[in-house]
């Protein structure tokens, strides 16, 4: 009886700490699309932090712009974006929005509005006239640092 118990209270545990990170990755989102929205109309956007603490980073170069939250384990990632990420393996992977739409987001997480794919449509895109091949490199002139 007493390892069922245990059993079921470290369940809602686990399903306590999901939802709670599930949380802090929708309001960081729901942050960064706000802002993002400001920066495409040409408003300025003051530096902000996502839902665990860590400055976002901002970044504009030409027509482009760029929010990057570290995510849940507050270190920046250095690669391309890669979409859609698993919860279950990375965890704290970056959250990255570009130029209208989330490039890299976590799995299960509606972005409603937003194109589910990392090379955007060369045809609907700001970046349409800097890459007309519809590759999306990350922002040129801007640096992670």
């Amino acid at each position: 009886m007493a390892a069922v118990l245990a059993w079921f209270g470290w369940h809602a545990v686990s399903e306590l700490r999901v939802a709670q990170a599930r949380s802090r990755q929708k309001r960081s989102m729901a942050e960064m699309r706000d802002a993002g929205q400001r920066m495409m109309q040409g408003q300025p956007v003051a530096p902000f932090e996502d839902r665990w603490g860590t400055p976002v980073r901002i970044r504009a170069a030409g027509p482009h712009r760029s929010l990057r939250s570290a995510g849940a384990d507050r270190e920046f990632e250095t690669g391309e974006p890669r979409g859609m990420t698993s919860q279950e393996h990375e965890p704290g992977a970056d959250i990255v929005w570009i130029d209208e739409s989330f490039v890299q987001f976590p799995d299960g997480i509606s972005t409603i509005g937003d194109e589910r794919k990392v090379t955007p449509d060369p045809t609907t895109r700001p970046c349409a006239a800097c890459h007309p091949a519809g590759v999306h490199p990350r922002l040129p002139g801007a640096t992670d640092s």
